[in-house]
């Protein structure tokens, strides 16, 4: 059978013999690898239950599932085929059907970073809709840009704090920069009250240290270095690293630590 449904085309001459042997689902399934299916047909056999198969074909037909979808007035189902055309005008239409279309294609999460790039393109700023979008982030795989675009159009501060992860701070850099502009001082006082942002590997504080040196004070990177010294009294990695890259300069004598930014 699963043969049959893969090569349909083959088949196409014992249409009716499949239609009688095969369930309602599978038959669906063979009728949506056809070359040049009745759209007509296909709209009998889609339920509820079965419409998984619609979205397994998007992005192989695209204009045949946007066929069945206007068919069917299927406005999520349209939707995740707007977000695989990068149809700017159907996605900005049809966003309050993000939620739902992720509950029934979650693979769509992987092209939001290409959703991103179509609103900078279109220099498109909604806060709610960057919520949304900011709130995946984690394994959607964004860059810098495109999380500093969403960032900039988000005014709560709460909501950005919560969202940004240590441990992707190579690209959540921009939301630290962006939760400065909103309150400057509040951040500092953030980053501070978080010991763990130093209790990882050096790749992950470089970036730290450069948004610090961009955005504070020499007197206020001393003072947390200061505050947070026995983090720096045993990685030689980490003081090269920021002597490098940051122009920090760490060094200990007689079991002071003294600091130097140029």
């Amino acid at each position: 059978r699963d043969e049959i449904i893969e090569n349909a085309e083959s088949f196409l001459a014992f249409k009716e013999n499949v239609k009688k042997a095969f369930s309602n689902d599978e038959y669906l399934k063979f009728l949506l690898n056809l070359k040049n299916p009745d759209v007509l047909e296909i709209k009998k056999y889609v339920n509820q239950e079965n419409k998984e198969s619609l979205y397994e074909h998007i992005d192989k037909k695209p204009k045949l599932i946007k066929s069945i979808a206007n068919l069917l007035k299927d406005d999520t189902l349209i939707f995740s085929i707007s977000i695989y055309e990068n149809d700017f005008n159907t996605i900005i239409n049809n966003f309050n059907q993000f939620d739902n279309a992720l509950k029934e294609d979650y693979s769509i999460k992987e092209k939001l970073g290409d959703v991103i790039d179509l609103f900078i393109k279109n220099k498109f700023k909604n806060e709610e809709i960057s919520k949304k979008l900011l709130n995946m982030h984690i394994g959607s795989r964004y860059n810098r840009k495109q999380i500093s675009y969403l960032a900039s159009q988000i005014n709560d501060y709460d909501f950005i704090r919560k969202v940004f992860r240590k441990n992707h701070i190579e690209t959540d850099a921009s939301l630290l920069e962006r939760l400065a502009q909103i309150d400057q001082e509040k951040t500092l006082k953030f980053i501070k009250n978080r010991s763990d942002m130093l209790k990882q590997h050096w790749s992950n504080i470089i970036p730290l240290f450069n948004f610090l040196k961009k955005t504070y004070s020499k007197k206020d990177i001393e003072s947390y270095i200061e505050k947070n010294q026995d983090c720096f009294r045993t990685s030689s990695h980490l003081k090269k690293h920021l002597k490098e890259e940051c122009g920090i300069f760490i060094s200990q004598k007689e079991g002071r630590l003294t600091v130097e930014i140029r």
